[in-house]
């Protein structure tokens, strides 16, 4: 299937219109570049076949300032990070996924956006090991210009960077809010259309209604009356292959729709109106048939969701606590319940739903940003649902990112909500056969054995660490989670208990004592700082373990007796 992102031919006539020059055209794309008017050349202005063109030109300017500056103030390592940077900025440039401002009516800066399409500053972030950074920055305020950021990570990054803030205030840019006129692009017939009262063939041309029998034989048909929708749409991807279809009352959706995979005769989602409301279960399939998701709405709201991980033999059930905050049960598809606790969305900017962790598609236009609007394009004729990376399991846990295959590319979008597990989570004993006749001699094994769908995952968190105190089984574990990771763990066997703590690198501390080790690429770093038991009292006890960045031990520290940390722990089970 040919690609189809849709070009901002519109928006860049409008720019080309209306700048005098080069230089008009990237002040509009960033305000700053007014105190760059005597630095370069710009010469005339110019027509952008697409808004990817535009920010990649403004990146060549600001690349070529960049190249330009005086760095006799910096220190080797400035200049060589600097240096790394500057490289690291031109492959993004080249790369071309940009953000896309889906909520708002005006230009702005966006920093990550739903896909996890990082803004070049965010970019510059994560390539250097400060992800966390980024995204922190997005979910306090995802449209503010780096001089309103307020994190205090940036300003520390910023030195090591080896860039002044005025040239990090340069780099960033605006993205366009843009309702494409879809109809009259070459691959329309590829493209999500607004329903209206209409009979189209695969032309875009007026035909006459077609017969109830051939539905399939037209591309767009509304059925209505002086332009109000009254009874069925339906736009086809091609003829004799549906796409999109359900029913309007009066103008407002009512009834059943479904949705199938682009270009195929195979059902992707249902879902259930009311008065121009979701009400009922919307159902995801794969392309194999099976049910991944059901989420329940009442008249318009989500009220809960569930996902179904069927390689990992996994049930998520989801319900909201407050905007952000939903309580999670986890079972396995067997109907065992292995784990509950809380989560949090990692990037709740206040657009986002916290059940949109899939990908967005042709019935999502309509039935989640059509509050807000079209959703944006880009190059090439395609809406940008699925413009970056794809992997998700129904955790919350990223995958291994791959290159998405555009809007066909369903089941395996991007996370639009990541869920970040916090607060107390109680793990369960699956007692499966293993548990029983297993042997185990360290304690990933025996997380394993007696924990199967959580215990590599928990002994990772604890850095794989091999206590004795672990060397056993557990018949339940109660985990704390603070910033992302284990703070607190207990295991719980036979009435005795076993109690660890985890301390993690602060970004800041990263910044300030390993910043060399980011900032050259080393970008694998390790979090866990200290890790060790604790008695009843919370107070340390035996040995403890001191590991780098890089998650190699340091050395181990014996407390013969009780020790009393100056900060206790937070939110101590």
């Amino acid at each position: 299937m040919k690609s189809i992102l849709i070009p901002f031919f519109c928006v860049s006539v409008a720019l080309s219109a209306q700048a005098e020059d080069l230089f008009d055209q990237l002040t509009e794309f960033n305000p700053n570049w007014q105190s760059y008017e005597t630095r370069l050349n710009y010469g005339e202005s110019q027509r952008f076949s697409s808004d990817k063109e535009y920010i990649q030109t403004h990146l060549t300017q600001v690349l070529k300032i960049l190249r330009s500056n005086e760095v006799e103030h910096l220190t080797c390592d400035q200049l060589n990070t600097r240096k790394n940077l500057i490289t690291v900025l031109e492959q993004y440039k080249e790369r071309g996924l940009f953000p896309m401002n889906y909520y708002r009516y005006e230009r702005i800066p966006v920093f990550i956006d739903e896909h996890n399409t990082h803004c070049a500053v965010g970019y510059l972030l994560m390539e250097t090991g400060f992800d966390q950074v980024a995204h922190r920055i997005a979910a306090k305020n995802n449209y503010a210009w780096v001089k309103e950021i307020d994190d205090p990570a940036l300003p520390e990054w910023q030195q090591y960077s080896g860039f002044t803030l005025e040239e990090l205030k340069l780099i960033q840019g605006a993205y366009d809010y843009y309702a494409p006129f879809a109809r009259v692009v070459p691959n329309k017939t590829e493209i999500p259309q607004k329903p209206e009262v209409v009979s189209l063939n695969f032309k875009g041309e007026e035909v006459d209604a077609p017969k109830k029998d051939n539905l399939l034989s037209v591309w767009c048909y509304g059925e209505g009356q002086s332009g109000v929708l009254h009874g069925k749409w339906i736009q086809n991807y091609r003829e004799g292959t549906p796409w999109i279809e359900g029913y309007f009352e009066n103008g407002k959706r009512t009834g059943s729709w479904k949705e199938y995979y682009q270009g195929t005769n195979i059902l992707c989602r249902t879902e259930h109106w009311r008065n121009d409301k979701l009400n009922g279960v919307r159902t995801r399939y794969d392309r194999e048939g099976n049910v991944i998701e059901r989420i329940t709405f009442k008249d318009g709201e989500a009220v809960k969701k569930i996902n179904y991980d069927l390689q990992g033999d996994l049930e998520f059930i989801r319900r909201p606590i407050d905007s952000i905050t939903l309580e999670t049960e986890v079972y396995s598809l067997s109907g065992y319940l292995l784990a509950r606790g809380k989560e949090q969305i990692s990037n709740p900017s206040g657009q986002l739903q916290w059940f949109q962790d899939i990908e967005l598609t042709a019935l999502n236009t309509f039935a989640i940003t059509a509050r807000d609007g079209a959703p944006n394009y880009t190059d090439g004729g395609m809406p940008m649902y699925t413009n970056q990376f794809s992997g998700f399991s129904g955790n919350g846990q990223s995958q291994i990112p791959q290159l998405g295959r555009g809007f066909g590319s369903f089941q395996q979008g991007p996370s639009l909500v990541n869920y970040i597990k916090v607060g107390e989570w109680k793990y369960y004993n699956e007692y499966t056969p293993d548990s029983y006749i297993a042997q185990a001699k360290s304690a990933l094994q025996y997380l394993t054995k007696d924990f199967p769908h959580f215990g590599v995952e928990i002994s990772e968190q604890l850095q794989r660490t091999d206590l004795k105190s672990l060397q056993q089984s557990f018949d339940s574990l109660q985990v704390q989670y603070e910033n992302g990771g284990i703070a607190d763990f207990k295991g719980f066997a036979n009435n005795a208990r076993t109690r660890l703590r985890v301390i993690r690198y602060t970004d800041e501390e990263l910044l300030s004592k390993h910043s060399i080790f980011y900032l050259h690429g080393f970008h694998h770093i390790e979090r866990v700082k200290e890790i060790g038991p604790l008695d009843e009292n919370g107070y340390r006890i035996g040995v403890w373990t001191v590991y780098d960045v890089h998650g190699q031990p340091l050395r181990a520290v014996n407390y013969l007796q009780p020790f009393k940390d100056e900060e206790p722990l937070t939110g101590s089970l």
